[in-house]
């Protein structure tokens, strides 16, 4: 991990002692809905979704999260909350987890955590507006395109039931999605 943040010796020395690895393999949950999560995840390797269940038992994915994202209930850890979603590892997965009132206390005292923080927050900020303008003003096949253009590298590693999820339609309006921009490409 220290790697790939470009973090100082001095700073890597403080938090290593509070890294925890995990392994998950296709299908583990790293969290389920109704647990205390207090913790913030790297994703080293694989892919992980977060969803939620609706009131008809309905799973509505909210995200992906691939190699060198990041994963977490955060809202709810804000609020001391127990986690109203769900993260699952769509493929087998690594992810380095650090507590977050270690995060914050660091970020206290010292100006290198809390620009990662920030950047961090930023960075989550700007992938939830634009779900949240995607999913309120473009049409499920607009939603599709985009994903297929922004996503492509990991649209192959994503089951089509669970895109479909990540759009709020039906698998089978997936597939006519599809077949309809197929025949418009010919």
């Amino acid at each position: 991990m220290k790697h790939l943040f470009a973090i100082p010796d001095r700073e890597w020395d403080s938090i290593r002692p509070l890294l925890r690895h995990e392994s998950y393999a296709k299908g583990d949950f790293a969290v389920r809905e109704g647990a205390l999560f207090r913790s913030v995840g790297y994703v080293l390797r694989g892919l992980l979704r977060s969803y939620h269940l609706d009131d008809a038992g309905v799973e509505r994915t909210k995200a992906f999260r691939s190699e060198g994202g990041m994963i977490s209930p955060y809202a709810e850890i804000l609020r001391g909350e127990p986690s109203r979603s769900n993260i699952q590892a769509i493929e087998s997965s690594e992810v380095i987890w650090l507590p977050f009132d270690a995060i914050n206390e660091m970020s206290k005292e010292s100006l290198f955590w809390m620009g990662l923080l920030r950047a961090q927050a930023e960075k989550n900020f700007l992938l939830k507006e634009q779900r949240e303008y995607e999913f309120l003003n473009l049409s499920a096949e607009a939603q599709y395109e985009r994903f297929i253009t922004e996503d492509s590298a990991r649209l192959a590693r994503i089951p089509q039931f669970l895109i479909a999820s990540y759009l709020g339609i039906t698998p089978v309006a997936l597939s006519r999605i599809k077949s309809r921009l197929a025949s418009k490409s010919k």
